[in-house]
């Protein structure tokens, strides 16, 4: 199974080289950033100085009829100079896994994209998303680089870990890694999740 599975990985990697055009080049950004809790991260894929993407996990209070509860909230935000996106699954960012490819087949949203949401307490519990509780998965994303006063589209990803647990007194524990990004420096050409070259 192991060797099914690796050989199944370099499939997809070199699928994704085949695909890539003379000169393609993807830019890596290696980081292990914990966001806390109501904590924010700024990404700037192409490191151009305007940030493309913020990261924000955040808690808080609700109450209902039946006392009061929290609730914790992962989402990622699109910002940048034009129509930037996440790749979604239904209403909810997509968890993608390592070798997933990212490219205009895919569905994007914009705005504030929900990740996870965990509510708790005596409100009861709700689950939203399929990022909570999810390691070294892929925000797939697309977004627009100002080129010489050309606006181009180009595709990446951002590596996230993430845990969200209510212990046995009802008290959240959340912990929010990333791992990296990385994006395509031609436009519009195919990226794959987890591709660093």
């Amino acid at each position: 199974m192991k060797k099914q599975l690796s050989f199944s990985i370099a499939l997809v990697m070199l699928c994704a080289a085949l695909m890539t055009s003379a000169g393609a080049e993807v830019v890596y950004t290696p980081m292990n950033l914990v966001i806390p809790a109501n904590g924010t991260l700024r990404i700037d894929l192409n490191h151009d100085g305007t940030d493309d993407f913020v990261l924000q996990s955040n808690v808080g209070l609700v109450w209902c009829q039946l006392g009061d509860g929290g609730y914790w909230k992962l989402t990622m935000q699109t910002h940048g100079y034009g129509r930037n996106g996440v790749v979604t699954q239904g209403a909810y960012a997509a968890a993608l896994p390592f070798g997933a490819l990212i490219n205009s087949s895919q569905v994007f949203s914009e705005g504030a994209v929900l990740m996870a949401y965990l509510g708790f307490g005596q409100c009861g519990e709700e689950q939203l998303g399929s990022w909570r509780n999810q390691m070294n998965r892929y925000a797939g994303l697309e977004f627009q680089a100002n080129a010489a006063g050309i606006m181009e589209r180009h595709y990446g990803w951002i590596r996230i870990s993430d845990v969200a647990t209510i212990d046995e007194n009802g008290d959240l524990h959340v912990a929010t890694v990333v791992t990296g990004f990385a994006y395509e420096t031609v436009p519009g050409q195919t990226i794959v999740a987890g591709q660093t070259f």
